[in-house]
């Protein structure tokens, strides 16, 4: 249901660039969303820094910046940034429909709504929207 690539125990070695999801049996579903999904705030003295909204594409990265696009299903390495001496990764979300309909059933919620409601209401959508068999 979250697109996430879980794992019963800690693997020994990860992947480069892929962030390891471990889901501990005595950890709830709500815990586990809250350490694989952190929340951050912008504070107004970054945003000066920040690339302009017209120069933000795909194509632009990879012909001018020199990122290497890398598709995953794990939703918690989407837009992570792999910089090594040698190489830009840039690794995105694949599964676009997953996100439009997670936007569409939020989208006319408050911005503080609880995690549990926030996954109530996500299942309720999904379930509606089932085809019948």
């Amino acid at each position: 249901m979250l697109c996430v690539d879980l794992n019963p125990t800690p693997r020994e070695r990860i992947p480069v660039g892929h962030t390891d999801a471990v889901w501990p049996i005595k950890q709830s579903l709500e815990t586990l969303v809250e350490t694989l999904f952190p929340t951050s705030a912008i504070g107004h003295e970054e945003t000066s820094s920040m690339i302009k909204l017209s120069r933000l594409s795909a194509r632009y990265l990879v012909n001018h910046v020199g990122v290497t696009i890398a598709w995953t299903r794990h939703l918690p390495d989407h837009l992570y940034l792999d910089v090594t001496e040698n190489t830009k990764i840039l690794r995105v979300f694949e599964l676009a429909s997953f996100l439009e309909g997670s936007y569409r059933s939020m989208r006319d919620s408050d911005f503080n709504t609880s995690l549990a409601d926030s996954l109530k209401r996500q299942a309720k959508s999904l379930m509606d929207n089932l085809p019948l068999c």
